[in-house]
């Protein structure tokens, strides 16, 4: 049977490790604290480029009822709207269908669940702010005056995205969430230029 003391010294030996591994990382983080540092904004800068800046995602959509697909990127959807069964994807750009050659849209209409769409679309769930049950709304597109947003692009051609109502629950939560997307898209223009 093993003794206290016994099991204190094995005990005191292992901490004793883990105390001369810690110094030999302190040391290493001293010496080499640039390249730490350096890696950790890369690490970071890498990870808000995908979140500003995500991959393009192919969406299955209906048109005149013949199967389409497009390849569409978040940044470029202002607004998806439902009308029961249907979920239209208001776009910034004309996208153009990968599997029907030459036809060219700026609204894509999908028979889909209104919330998979949307997260289909925004995977992160960072670019859209669902404002009530039937739209969403891109955070870079949108600003709030009073009751409503409205669409920061003067030049949209669609009349059903430049104004949208909003609740008087979701304001709140509208001004917080936006507020959040604009410091993180701020953080990243400046690209972590003042830490080194």
């Amino acid at each position: 049977m093993e003794t206290a003391l016994s099991k204190a010294k094995r005990e005191n030996k292992k901490l004793k490790g883990r105390i001369a591994k810690i110094k030999l990382e302190l040391e290493d983080l001293k010496n080499n604290f640039l390249v730490h540092l350096y890696d950790a904004i890369e690490k970071a800068t890498s990870h808000y480029d995908v979140l500003l800046n995500p991959y393009p995602v192919e969406i299955k959509a209906v048109h005149k009822g013949k199967s389409e697909t497009f390849e569409i990127k978040v940044t470029n959807v202002i607004c998806i709207r439902s009308d029961k069964t249907t979920k239209y994807i208001y776009l910034r750009h004309p996208v153009i269908a990968i599997d029907v050659e030459g036809r060219k849209t700026t609204v894509i209409e999908v028979n889909r669940n209104f919330k998979m769409v949307c997260k289909e679309i925004d995977s992160l769930e960072f670019h859209l702010f669902q404002q009530s049950k039937t739209s969403a709304v891109n955070l870079y597109y949108y600003s709030l005056n009073k009751d409503e947003l409205i669409l920061n692009l003067k030049e949209y051609p669609n009349e059903v995205c430049r104004k949208l109502k909003i609740g008087k629950p979701k304001i709140k939560e509208f001004i917080t969430t936006q507020k959040g997307f604009r410091k993180i898209i701020s953080l990243q223009k400046k690209r972590f230029g003042s830490i080194v």
